[in-house]
């Protein structure tokens, strides 16, 4: 796990190379992800990820636009999208830690099976 903000994400490139998945948080602002997402997905090529379990979840205010827009770029790489995004508006409840924790391990899941 990776905090994209302040890591180097040459390293993170590299350990997509050897991952066997791929789960990205972000919160909306502005309308979109943070930068530090495009910039890592710049890093990931269809041929060589083409099939990567993939999928995405964060918070927002008002529509949640950063997880559309990862979950599209995911599609446009090529990754296999094996769930839809988990969004939760502003700070999440006792049962949306829940329902987080449990997305969380039904995408080791399918990533390990």
């Amino acid at each position: 796990m990776y905090n994209l903000v302040d890591a180097d994400l040459s390293k993170v490139a590299a350990d997509i190379n050897e991952c066997s998945g791929l789960l990205v948080g972000s919160p909306t602002l502005l309308c979109d992800a943070l930068p530090q997402i495009y910039t890592l997905l710049a890093s990931v090529n269809p041929v060589i990820h083409k099939g990567l379990p993939a999928s995405c979840f964060g918070s927002y205010g008002w529509s949640g636009e950063a997880l559309k827009n990862i979950n599209e770029r995911f599609k446009q790489l090529k990754l296999n999208v094996v769930s839809e995004p988990l969004g939760i508006v502003f700070k999440p409840s006792e049962d949306e830690s829940e329902k987080a924790f449990n997305f969380g391990y039904d995408f080791a899941k399918k990533v390990l099976n």
